[in-house]
């Protein structure tokens, strides 16, 4: 540490020597060699100023008549007005442009003037150009598009570089190549793996079975009821009755206290009414049907007859317009399985 200026802030080399002498060791123990850190000349000079040469102009030079602005000028060039500005240091309002100036105007471009409320998708709407390419060609719109209105009556690119050339004084604008190296030319797919469902029937109609009591309706369900909506004693009164274990014995019919149903109202009975008719119902399902079933997903129309050990011409006499083929059996309605 001694041997440096810095360390030598922190520690003298006075109070290190007392230091050995009163630990009773010799200084040759310890021994450090001290170099002088290299004086700076804080003398000082006239100072001079480097200026930069003026960059060369590669593109084409202009000089500004008494009638133009950067708009004009711009357009009339094939330029875009915000890159004309940058490349010529100008103020964005292009007040610092004087009659006399010299420009350099650069690559050209097919141009577009932006109109009061318009979105990068009005521009590219029907186009072959996407809205991030739009933003690549104009740096000074925004990456949300959100600043176009402060660029009304500015003329913007709408094609890649170079851009328009003059053939007899009309601007044709030259189509520039998209880069199409990317593209997937996989023009052949192999078919997606098929999904196989493996209907447990037994299991289903256990759980219709085992539920028919239960006071939660599907249609309180998706107005968002759940259990915890209910006092906390609720819950083993309705979880044999709502999520029953498929393997238990069917529970015989209750009465639930109002509390515990969703409308709160009066006592419910979990008997469903004697006429009482399902919905959403199959159209055309039979008037006289004693008995509904609630289609789930992977249910067939042989399946539901298989389970409720009908036919299936029973099946269909009572559910017409599922139709011989079973095209119109659709998921969550009721329909007849016993009349």
């Amino acid at each position: 540490m001694l041997s440096s200026d810095y360390g030598r802030e922190k520690v003298k080399p006075k109070a290190f020597s007392s230091l050995l002498s009163s630990c009773s060791v010799p200084a040759t123990k310890y021994p450090y060699t001290y170099t002088t850190t290299p004086t700076v000349s804080t003398s000082t000079s006239s100072a001079t100023t480097t200026v930069s040469a003026k960059p060369t102009c590669t593109g084409t030079k202009y000089t500004v008549a008494a009638a133009d602005t950067c708009q004009s000028i711009s357009k009339a060039k094939n330029i875009a007005t915000d890159r004309l500005i940058a490349d010529n240091n100008l103020d964005y309002n292009c007040t610092t442009l004087k009659t006399g100036n010299s420009l350099c105007l650069g690559a050209t471009c097919a141009l577009y003037t932006v109109v009061k409320n318009q979105t990068c998708a009005d521009i590219t709407t029907g186009k072959q150009f996407t809205n991030v390419q739009l933003i690549s060609w104009n740096p000074t719109i925004h990456a949300t598009c959100d600043n176009l209105d402060s660029m009304i009556g500015r003329a913007i690119c709408i094609s890649m570089f170079p851009g328009p050339y003059t053939t007899g004084g009309a601007v044709v604008a030259t189509a520039s190549p998209f880069n199409t190296t990317w593209y997937n030319t996989q023009t052949t797919f192999s078919p997606p793996p098929t999904k196989t469902h493996t209907l447990n029937a037994t299991a289903a109609a256990a759980i219709v079975a085992r539920t028919s009591y239960c006071p939660l309706s599907d249609d309180d369900i998706s107005d968002g009821w759940t259990i915890y909506d209910l006092p906390p004693a609720c819950a083993s009164l309705i979880n044999p009755y709502c999520w029953p274990d498929p393997n238990a014995a069917i529970l015989p019919s209750t009465k639930f206290p109002a509390v515990c149903t969703p409308t709160r109202a009066s006592a419910s009975s979990s008997v469903p009414p004697t006429n009482a008719i399902p919905t959403p119902l199959e159209p055309s399902t039979v008037s006289s049907c004693k008995k509904y079933y609630k289609v789930l997903d992977g249910d067939n129309c042989y399946s539901i007859a298989a389970n409720f050990k009908i036919t299936s011409a029973q099946f269909n006499t009572w559910n017409p317009y599922v139709g011989a083929d079973c095209s119109k059996l659709w998921l969550g309605y009721y329909v007849c399985i016993s009349a």
